[in-house]
């Protein structure tokens, strides 16, 4: 059955690896190992570092160091300097909500990643439907949401208030009701598919795996860390993995190979995602204080640079890897 299906890294081995399983991978040791031990802090600071910031300038490598790509659109002007003018009048003027905001964009953002590589699949099979995604969906976002009325829960993002929890029994059990019977519905779908011929093992993994983590960390998770980063391992390793093979389609000239790839994507992560982790922990203050102290121009610029890439990574990704992006057909093929 493996080998009758298409794989987005063309071999099966290679996706169960770097893009099926390394979320469920990770929380299996975050939901389990202490976190008062040093193997947890290096792994804690590999993923937050070099996966979760370092990921989001691997993209440079599709856009603003791609010529081509970089002259092809206006965006790669307006995207940036919008979002740094955004930042900056946002936290400047004590608008609230900044850092829900772009914890829950970020969750959002995840959750689009999944699709993506659902959608991918079925590029590859040529076999099309619109449930599997409404499943994903629905079964990722049930656990999440349960996870807000969670009474024994503190999901720290940026401070202990950016995820808006609200403590209930009872919705909390309501949602774990919902949750079992879509996925009962779910399995039930998949099985008519199998009867029809239209089962596809590389499609009903990548939405059956990332529901499954999903349950896991918001259901079982004591902690934001036990939480999040099993979520970051599920996005940025995939990303890094689909990021690399579109480099290798679009760019053979200059990325031969996987192992060219890598070289870079790993001098990337390390130089920007190393600097990034630097300056959330000592240019800036993460906390709710200016909300009640004007912030400075000072302070306010540096938050307006901090979310540039960040958010610009976000909308960039939202139009790189539509399929009727001009890289599209190649990429996706």
């Amino acid at each position: 059955m493996i080998s009758n299906n298409q794989w987005i890294l063309t071999d099966p081995k290679k996706d169960f690896l770097y893009i099926l399983f390394p979320g469920l991978i990770a929380a299996v040791y975050f939901l389990s190992a202490e976190a008062d031990n040093y193997i947890y802090e290096i792994l804690a600071f590999i993923v937050m570092g070099l996966i979760d910031s370092g990921h989001v300038y691997s993209t440079l490598w599709r856009t603003y160091f791609h010529k081509d790509e970089r002259s092809s659109s206006k965006r790669y002007i307006w995207i940036p300097l919008s979002v740094f003018v955004i930042g900056f009048i946002w936290f400047y003027f004590q608008f609230k909500w900044l850092y829900s905001f772009i914890f829950y964009i970020t969750a959002y953002h995840h959750l689009r990643q999944y699709f993506g590589v659902v959608k991918w699949y079925e590029k590859l099979e040529g076999q099309f439907t619109k449930w599997s995604g409404r499943f994903l969906y629905i079964l990722s976002l049930c656990p999440a949401i349960a996870a807000h009325f969670r009474s024994d829960l503190i999901i720290e993002f940026y401070t202990k208030s950016d995820v808006l929890m609200y403590p209930n029994k009872n919705l909390f059990q309501l949602l774990i009701i919902i949750n079992i019977i879509v996925m009962l519905s779910y399995l039930i779908y998949e099985y008519f598919n199998y009867k029809r011929g239209e089962f596809l093992l590389n499609r009903t993994l990548s939405v059956i795996l990332p529901v499954t983590l999903y349950t896991l960390v918001f259901y079982l998770g004591k902690d934001g860390f036990q939480i999040l980063l099993p979520l970051m391992v599920a996005h940025g390793v995939p990303y890094y993995a689909m990021l690399g093979q579109s480099l290798i389609k679009t760019r053979r000239d200059r990325f031969p190979n996987y192992k060219v790839v890598w070289k870079a994507i790993f001098l990337t992560a390390v130089v920007f995602g190393g600097f990034e982790f630097y300056f959330e922990r000592e240019l800036i203050d993460f906390d709710l204080e200016y909300l009640f102290v004007a912030p400075t121009v000072w302070e306010s610029l540096l938050l307006g640079v901090y979310v540039i890439p960040l958010m610009s990574h976000y909308l960039i990704d939202a139009y790189i890897w539509r399929s009727h992006h001009r890289e599209g057909r190649l990429i996706y093929q």
